[in-house]
C-alpha cells in the first residue's frame, strides 16, 4: 500500500496519507486483509507531527473541512502506539482549511469513528463499539476551535 493523495472537492486543498505501518490488533486472525493501515498526513505539503491517523476520512463538498479518524497516544514513537492501539482510543479531527483551524468532534474509547458526512452545519459520523454501530452528529457550531499549530515546515 503506498501514499495516498486526497484532493478535496474543488481541488485546492489536498491530503497526503503516508503510511508508517500496518497494526494488526491481537483479537483478529491472522489474515492480511486483517491488517490496520496507520498514517502520518500532510495538509497542503505541510506535515501535520507528533499524530498518527486511519484512512477513515471525509471532505465538505465546499472543501473548506476535511475530518478524519485519529490514532490517539501520547507519545510519537510507534511502539507506545501499538501500545494504545491495543486498548484503543480515537478521535475525530476536523481542519477548517480556510481559517487554519482544527478541533476535536468526538472520541472513542472502545472502537473506531467512521465520518459519514460534513456540510455546513453539522457532522455526522457512526461509532463502531466493537460491532454497535450509532449514528450520531455534531453541529460546527459546537465545536471548541482551536489554531493549527500543528502545521509546521514543509513535508
Amino acid at each position: 500500500m503506498k501514499n495516498q493523495l486526497i484532493f478535496a472537492p474543488n481541488k485546492q486543498y489536498k491530503v497526503e496519507l503516508e503510511l508508517v505501518d500496518m497494526y494488526q490488533p491481537k483479537l483478529m486472525p491472522s489474515k492480511a486483509d486483517n491488517f490496520i493501515p496507520y498514517y502520518k498526513i500532510s495538509v497542503n505539503q505541510k506535515r501535520i507531527s507528533n499524530r498518527y491517523f486511519s484512512s477513515n476520512y471525509k471532505w465538505s463538498l465546499c472543501s473548506r473541512y476535511f475530518i478524519i479518524e485519529e490514532w490517539f497516544t501520547n507519545n510519537s514513537s510507534n511502539n507506545e502506539l501499538i501500545n494504545a492501539l491495543e486498548n484503543i482510543i480515537v478521535k475525530l479531527t476536523i481542519f477548517d482549511l480556510n481559517n487554519n483551524m482544527n478541533g476535536l468532534v468526538a472520541t472513542n474509547k472502545n472502537g473506531r469513528i467512521i465520518p459519514k458526512e460534513i456540510n455546513e452545519k453539522q457532522i455526522i459520523y457512526i461509532k463502531d463499539n466493537k460491532g454497535l454501530y450509532r449514528e450520531l452528529e455534531v453541529n460546527l457550531v459546537d465545536i471548541n476551535w482551536k489554531k493549527d499549530n500543528d502545521l509546521k515546515g514543509e513535508f
